[in-house]
Parts: C-alpha cells; structure tokens; sequence
C-alpha cells in the first residue's frame, strides 16, 4: 500500500500549497486562435478554466524556449484527458471534448526539473 502511494505520488504533476487559482481562458466556439503568456514555477500548477460542449474541436499547444514545461487536460470530472509528461510526442493536445463541462489546463515543471521559472505561451483553439 505504501508504494502504491508513493509510485502515484512521483508521477502525479508537481503541485504545491501556493497554486493560484485557475484563470478563465475565454475560449468561444469558433475562436480561431487564444494565445496565453504564462510563467511555470517549481512545485506550482499554473491552471486555466474553459468550458466546452461534448463533441468540440479542441487544440492546445504549449510552447516555451525551454523543453521543462509540461500541462496536463482535465475533463470536467477532474480526470487527466491528456498529460504531456506520459510518453507524448510533444507539448500538444489535437482532439474532441468527450464531455460537456468545465475543462482545465495544468501547467508545470516535472519533479526531477532543477529550472527556476520557466516562461511559456499557450496556444488554444475550440471549434
């Protein structure tokens, strides 16, 4: 039991006390394009909010001059539909929202990065 505790807790994003709240990404249906300016910092999610019908186009991409930053998409109920961090080919998210709901972005370092902040942008689109 307790290195089943422990395994999930080395592979879960880092989170910290000190997270802010998640931000509202005005994403709207047939936006072409949202680009958001960002800073991920050790131990903290940076966290953004958006709703979306069942069924939407949805496309995120994450860049940054360095490779540390990863994000994770949840679905409405709270579970990873996406983690960059989990054998992905890249910081990006091409696909349909399952559900309809209120979905969030988890931006974040890995646990094992030593960078201190780390600018980014996201990219995003909903159609």
């Amino acid at each position: 039991m307790k290195r089943l505790a422990l395994l999930a807790l080395l592979t879960a994003p880092a989170q910290a006390q000190t997270s802010p709240p998640p931000a509202p990404v005005p994403l709207i249906l047939g936006t072409t394009e949202i680009t958001l300016q960002g800073e991920a910092h050790p131990l903290t999610l940076q966290r953004y909010r958006f709703p979306a019908q069942k069924g939407q186009e949805l496309h995120i991409r994450l860049l940054s001059a360095s490779a540390a930053p990863r994000f994770q998409l949840a679905e409405p109920d709270g579970i990873p539909l996406y983690d960059s961090q989990n054998g992905a080919t890249g910081p990006e998210y091409d696909g349909l929202t399952p559900q309809t709901g209120t979905y969030e972005i988890r931006v974040f370092l890995p646990r094992n990065n030593n960078s201190k902040n780390v600018p980014f942008t996201l990219v995003s689109s909903l159609r």
